[in-house]
């Protein structure tokens, strides 16, 4: 009947204590190591989904409302000791009477959690509406989050005139993106993605509401590129962070290795409020101004639509420019790189990309399993030099030429001259560089060639008439310091 208890509702278990088992005096509480503690599950802990504030109002949800009252609480996943967070949310999201409403619902990772009780001690819910069950000899998983998961949270200006920061930041690492952006966490994953954390603002006076992002990533070209991604053809704003850009009430902001995310909360604050907002977070922000990635340096500006650019990494987002759907054809993976642009002419748009890729052999890797895709729907052509030309039944060509660390790639071109005129342009700028790739020594089949060595060339959807072209590239109207690309 003396036997100890864990009462949580009383008092939790302190994850850096030790001092029960240190005072024991018969070894009933094995006196352990914090490290031997952080391995060991008193418990599980166990949601009541009846009780549980968001999952009674997702079920209300389900079952019909007239009106909708804010049924998210966060309690528990706050208090979780658990670096990485025992404690996760499914968000679901929903409309009523033409609102959106979002209900983030609580569930366990189980094998994390060492059931502490901390989150039944803090519920709100009257008998607490989670509770751990006894697990005897249970382990938990030990899985530490980089300290950096704390600070990012602390970029957020407490106070930006009259809008007040309304919670703690949630912070998500990017394995865990999947919990906030459910399908689509894998095409920004693939960008080096560290932590995002997700907070809102909340005026003072009429209660208006803005939801704010800060994504970190490993560098500023990855940050860049998410910008890029997800505002092509989206209006250019002037005076936010490095790049900004704007639709209506939802503003993307870019400044080195962070990306901002604006949108409209509960009651919709405007445009010029949600700028306001995004331009002092980007002034807070610890970091300067960096330079896009240089890559997109070799996209001609000649015939390039404005607002197009792309810089990527895996085959998850190259089908934006060519799409192979799952089948990994030009073999990209986390350390190629990949610029891109959409090109007009009098007769369509086609995409032009230049790959990189870490060695010649994964270049010459990528250009063989082009080819062999080509093979399926293509038939060869006579080559025109260095380039090798294949035409499928529909009449569209793809011309391409390879060597050394780069592929550059022109898609869905109706006009053959614009595309080669692109082609041509882009050998010009490798040329210009002196080198192919990062070395210093002059690039001979460069200087000899107007098909560079460190390239593979694709052209599709051409005329079956092949007419050699080249031209310098026009002066951009908007050049970036450093190294004269056009934002445009």
């Amino acid at each position: 009947m003396w036997t100890p208890q864990l009462v949580p509702r009383l008092g939790y278990c302190d994850r850096n204590c030790t001092l029960c088992g240190q005072v024991c005096p018969s070894q009933a509480i094995k006196a352990l190591t914090l490290d031997e503690k952080k391995h060991l599950a008193l418990g599980k802990a166990r949601f009541n989904r009846n009780a549980c504030i968001p999952w009674v109002g997702w079920a209300r949800f389900r079952d019909g409302l007239d009106e909708w009252e804010d049924a998210n609480c966060a309690v528990c996943e706050e208090v979780c000791p658990i670096p990485t967070k025992a404690i996760r949310f499914n968000t679901f999201k929903g409309k009523l009477n033409g609102e959106e409403i979002e209900i983030r619902r609580p569930y366990l990772e189980e094998d994390l959690c060492t059931g502490c009780g901390f989150c039944e001690k803090v519920c709100p819910v009257e008998g607490s509406a989670v509770k751990g069950g006894p697990v005897p000899g249970g382990k938990a998983k030990v899985e530490d989050a980089p300290q950096a998961a704390t600070s990012i949270g602390e970029l957020f200006p407490k106070v930006i005139g009259e809008w007040r920061l309304s919670k703690k930041p949630f912070i998500y690492p990017a394995a865990n993106l999947d919990e906030y952006i459910n399908g689509a966490a894998p095409s920004y994953q693939s960008y080096n993605l560290k932590f995002v954390a997700v907070a809102a603002y909340v005026h003072e006076g009429n209660k208006k509401e803005i939801r704010a992002d800060i994504w970190e990533f490993a560098d500023s070209d990855d940050a860049c590129g998410v910008f890029f991604k997800d505002t092509i053809e989206v209006p250019r704003v002037k005076g936010i962070g490095t790049l900004a850009a704007a639709i209506e009430t939802t503003c993307w902001v870019w400044k080195g290795e962070y990306w901002l995310w604006l949108q409209p909360g509960r009651r919709s604050a405007s445009a010029e409020e949600t700028q306001a907002i995004a331009g002092a977070m980007a002034d807070a922000l610890p970091v300067k101004d960096a330079e896009p990635p240089k890559l997109l340096s070799l996209l001609p500006e000649e015939s390039r639509v404005p607002l197009t650019f792309m810089f990527l990494h895996e085959p998850i987002n190259f089908n934006e420019v060519y799409y192979i759907g799952e089948e990994n054809i030009f073999v990209l993976n986390e350390k190629t790189n990949v610029a891109a642009a959409r090109y007009r002419s009098d007769k369509g748009e086609y995409h032009f990309a230049v790959i990189e890729y870490p060695t010649p052999a994964e270049a010459a890797a990528g250009a063989s399993g082009f080819e062999a895709h080509l093979k399926k729907s293509c038939k060869p052509q006579p080559p025109a030099g260095p380039i090798n030309v294949w035409k499928q039944d529909d009449g569209a060509h793809f011309i391409f030429a390879r060597s050394r660390r780069y592929l550059l790639a022109a898609f869905s071109a109706a006009d053959l001259e614009a595309a080669r005129k692109t082609l041509a342009a882009a050998m010009k700028k490798l040329g210009e560089r002196g080198s192919c790739g990062r070395t210093s020594q002059p690039c001979a089949i460069a200087q000899s060639s107007p098909i560079c060595a460190a390239t593979i060339i694709l052209i599709a959807r051409l005329p079956a008439s092949v007419t050699a072209a080249a031209t310098s590239p026009a002066t951009p109207r908007h050049r970036w310091p450093g190294w004269g690309v056009s934002l445009r």
